[in-house]
Order: structure tokens, then C-alpha cells, then sequence
């Protein structure tokens, strides 16, 4: 994929503020639940209240999350950015992030550090607590592979679906490293479950012209947004090479 660094990607969404979050943990980045604010990991500055929108800015190199009420006043116009840096925060943000289509309703906002970082974050609101991080891929990272998570889906209080775009061209990489899928995350420990939705199957070919003549080449499925409707994830694909 090519993108311009100079164009500013915008995404809103909205947050729930109501509910009780469960904890997380991933390497002891994970703290105790709690309603709305819960305890977590000291990490990012309190808020006057729970945000009902959040709006990411990003050039690719860098990346700021400003947070709304719901008159779209400001509560924080960079509550979190990438030169963030608090003891609780295992993995600071990197200048690809997203947030997820729609966030979950335990008063906790997550977001989606993408390509080359990999990693799946939950705060509390307002409190601003960390309540923990993950990879989105195993912990051996063969050939250089990145799983590019593009969307988080909340299925449940222990079950979420990350959609991951990468693919991993060694096909002796485990499960947990192979993309183009859906791999499920814990929200309530912020852990990897195992759980695992293979969309290899909907991959297929197409021709590309070279010097040499037309060339058949493997189109990936390659997993975008996502959204839950009733008990079914509807997965939209982008099909590159």
C-alpha cells in the first residue's frame, strides 16, 4: 500500500461511559477493575469526564487522540500521542493507530497501534489508567512479520476479534503468526486466547504484467474493518498481493 505522509487520516468514535471494566494484564501491564475509571496502571492524565467521542490524527510518522464531550467541546486535544511516555505504558504510541469501529461497554477506550508495532491498548476513562496492552501476534517474529491489526471487535466481556492484515509469507509460522485472520484477545486480562478465524480461504489470484510477460500472483484476503451484528463479525476484506 502506498500512502501520503502528508495527508492526516481522522476517525471518530464513540465511547462508552457507563459499565464496569474487568482488568488486564499482559507482561503486568494490568490492574483491578473498576466502574468507569478503573484503577489499572497509572498511565495517561485524568479527564474532567468520560469522553463520548475520540478523534485520531496521524501523518504516519506521528500520531495525537484528542477526546470530545458530547458537544464536541474538548476535553483533551492530545490526551495521548506519540511522544507520550508514562511508566505504566509498555509500548508508546507509534505514528500508525486506529480505533476500533465501536468501543466496548465497560468505560474503557482502545485503541490499535498498526503496522510495525502490533499492539492492542485499553485505557480506562476518565481516569486515564492503563488497563493493559498486547501484542497482536506471538512472540517470534519470523520473517520480519507484522500483523498489522486494522479493528477490534467486542464480542463479549472475555472475547474480542482483531482483524489483521498482515500475512506472513513463511508457511511454517505458528497459528498466532500467520495473519490475514482473525485472532482473538481476553479484554478482561488483555492476553491472547488462541482462538483464531483463518481467512486464507478467501484468498485468490490475479495477473500482473512484467518485462517478462503476465504473471500469476497469490491476491490475500487481507481482513479490514469489522463490525458485529448479532452474533456474526461482517469482515470487510481489502485483496492485495
Amino acid at each position: 500500500m502506498q500512502r501520503n505522509n502528508n495527508c492526516a487520516l481522522v476517525l471518530c468514535a464513540m465511547l462508552a461511559a457507563t459499565g464496569c471494566g474487568d482488568s488486564g494484564s499482559n507482561g503486568g501491564t494490568g490492574g483491578d477493575g473498576g466502574a468507569g475509571g478503573g484503577p489499572g496502571t497509572p498511565a495517561l492524565e485524568s479527564l474532567s469526564e468520560a469522553p463520548t467521542f475520540a478523534v485520531v490524527s496521524s501523518d504516519f510518522s506521528s500520531s495525537s487522540i484528542a477526546v470530545f464531550d458530547a458537544d464536541f467541546d474538548p476535553l483533551d486535544e492530545s490526551w495521548i500521542n506519540s511522544g507520550t511516555e508514562f511508566p505504566g505504558l509498555v509500548a508508546a504510541l507509534s505514528g500508525d493507530v486506529v480505533l476500533p469501529n465501536r468501543q466496548a461497554s465497560d468505560g474503557t477506550i482502545a485503541m490499535l497501534d498498526r503496522l510495525g508495532t502490533d499492539v492492542a491498548s485499553r485505557f480506562y476513562v476518565p481516569s486515564g489508567n492503563l488497563d493493559g496492552q498486547v501484542r497482536t501476534q506471538g512472540e517470534a517474529m519470523d520473517v520480519g512479520f507484522s500483523s498489522n491489526p486494522q479493528d477490534l471487535v467486542f464480542v463479549n466481556e472475555t472475547s474480542a476479534w482483531v482483524t489483521r492484515f498482515g500475512i506472513n509469507l513463511d508457511s511454517n509460522a505458528p497459528p498466532e503468526n500467520q495473519g490475514t485472520d482473525l485472532l482473538e484477545i481476553d479484554p478482561s486480562t488483555m492476553t491472547l486466547t488462541g482462538g483464531r478465524i483463518d481467512l486464507s480461504s478467501l484468498n485468490t489470484t490475479g495477473t500482473v504484467m512484467t518485462d517478462d510477460g503476465p504473471v500469476e500472483v497469490t491476491v490475500y484476503a487481507r481482513p479490514n474493518r469489522a463490525v458485529l451484528v448479532g452474533s456474526t463479525i461482517i469482515v470487510g476484506l481489502d485483496r492485495l498481493s
